[in-house]
């Protein structure tokens, strides 16, 4: 499919263009612009037509195809967006009352997930806390990691369940660690510790 090579895709409202045909490439293109960027074409009717480039010289059309290749969703933006959101029947409020809105369930499944963010957040907290007290006791007390956990399994316990209860709140909620941003608590900072702290508890073990 090699049409848009030679013709550009033009977004406008509706029932403002004729004629001209548009590929499935630009088509497909579209609607990747739109899934990504939501608010440039939330409860808008766009109509799509193509271009001819002019003709020219190589460098003439690639800029011309770079161009508009990347105006695309600023095209979308421009065009008007249909209806009031207060109004019933109007394409904005259809929108904001049939809006996708996960579930807690969904929320929870998805931040705790092997790529959310949960684990690895709980994970390093715990490791951070775990390596500074036991290394702490050990070298206090001489005990061995495997002893302290053993005569100390229920303060372990309940220190496991309030730092993953208190993680998991804000998470669920929305708040990711890369939020984080308050004098020498960033997020960066924190996954650095914590990925350090799970390799030491890992070698300590």
């Amino acid at each position: 499919d090699e049409y848009y090579r030679e013709n550009k895709m033009v977004i406008k409202e509706e029932d403002t263009q004729f004629g001209g045909q548009v590929s499935r490439t630009q088509v497909s293109w579209c609607v990747k612009d739109c899934v990504l960027n939501p608010s440039a074409c939330e409860n808008k009717v766009l109509e799509v037509v193509t271009q001819k480039i002019k003709s020219g010289d190589d460098k003439e059309e690639a800029a011309a195809f770079e161009e508009y290749d990347l105006s695309v969703v600023s095209q979308m933006a421009k065009v008007k967006s249909l209806g009031n959101a207060a109004v019933e029947g109007s394409p904005a409020w259809y929108s904001a009352r049939y809006a996708y809105a996960p579930s807690k369930l969904d929320t929870f499944m998805k931040t705790m997930a092997f790529r959310g963010s949960a684990p690895e957040v709980i994970n390093g907290r715990m490791a951070m806390l775990a390596v500074v007290a036991l290394v702490g006791q050990e070298l206090a007390n001489g005990k061995p990691l495997a002893q302290q956990v053993g005569d100390q399994y229920l303060s372990v316990a309940l220190i496991f369940g309030l730092v993953t209860s208190a993680s998991l709140v804000p998470l669920v909620q929305g708040v990711e660690v890369k939020h984080a941003d308050l004098g020498p608590f960033k997020a960066g900072a924190e996954t650095f510790n914590g990925r350090l702290a799970m390799l030491a508890f890992a070698y300590f073990c």
